[in-house]
């Protein structure tokens, strides 16, 4: 279990919630059972939530005195809380988990040794589990993905390589949060990734992602944010063209597969406007990397 700690912390965990009540605990229980040696704080910060997920914080924040709740009186949305948190970490490193997911044994102390050992890794993920319901199943990543290391490249067209929660990185690299959009994660990698590379840290599940929950499933909102994302960065990494092309081309097929025309009509300027052949090799040849990380069937 975590001991007491009143150095500054090596690690800061950002924790983040909105009326979660029924499934916050788990989470913060993954977290302080925790076996490791080195201080760390715990930022969790609730949006404002209307049922009991501020009291049980709250809870677990008289217990253990390295866990900092930011309890918002307003709901500022789930992007502005992640930037805001971010900004106020003391660690040298930030781990990322969504209140409705948690950490299985082991997992933080094996990632920061991870990212001790590799010091021009400024970005690492976990192997996680997908639960839904009652149902539970491996991720579908390849060997070969697990050894890899990820540059700006691959992240710009594959978008999300690891799951959110499993994602420890190397805080204080510069990034500009003053961008006229609504900042995400996949925005916040590509700037990291300036400093170095990402990877998986091993074949070992550490994490538990819940499908279906959050800001992932929602919607037509982030795919929106995802279009001003590229935009922004094709203006400022040219070199990063055909692979945001493929990006973009691999999203609009698939609405157009969906029917979902509200994110057809956001799209079709952008990719119209960006389309290159390159991107469309980039697909074919990295296809099988594409389809081990869709979400396994559950």
């Amino acid at each position: 279990m975590i001991q007491n700690q009143i150095t500054i912390p090596k690690v800061s965990i950002c924790i983040f919630t909105y009326n979660q009540e029924h499934l916050i605990r788990e989470c913060l229980m993954s977290v302080v059972m925790q076996n490791i040696d080195f201080p760390i704080e715990v930022i969790i910060s609730d949006d404002c939530s209307t049922d009991d997920t501020p009291k049980i914080i709250s809870e677990f924040a008289k217990k253990y005195h390295y866990i900092k709740p930011i309890l918002r009186t307003k709901n500022i949305g789930p992007y502005k809380n992640m930037v805001e948190t971010y900004k106020i970490c003391k660690g040298k490193y930030v781990a990322h988990l969504d209140g409705d997911d948690y950490w299985l044994e082991n997992k933080l102390s094996d990632q920061f040794n991870f990212m001790e050992k590799n010091t021009e890794c400024v970005i690492s993920w976990t192997r996680s589990f997908v639960k839904k319901g009652d149902s539970i199943v491996s991720d579908s990543l390849s060997k070969k993905m697990l050894v890899s290391r990820f540059n700006q490249k691959d992240l710009a067209q594959l978008i999300t390589i690891g799951f959110n929660s499993s994602k420890m990185f190397k805080n204080h690299l510069s990034y500009d949060v003053k961008v006229n959009f609504d900042i995400v994660d996949y925005y916040l990698n590509i700037e990291k990734l300036n400093f170095g590379y990402a990877a998986f840290i091993g074949d070992k599940y550490y994490t538990v992602y819940r499908a279906g929950i959050g800001i992932a499933s929602n919607g037509i909102k982030t795919k929106i944010i995802l279009n001003q994302t590229w935009i922004y960065l094709l203006k400022k990494y040219p070199y990063l063209k055909a692979s945001i092309s493929a990006a973009m081309l691999l999203n609009f097929f698939l609405a157009i597969k969906n029917r979902n025309i509200e994110l057809i009509k956001s799209m079709v300027f952008i990719v119209m406007k960006n389309f290159s052949i390159e991107g469309v090799f980039l697909i074919f040849f990295n296809i099988k990397k594409i389809l081990a990380l869709k979400l396994p069937k559950i």
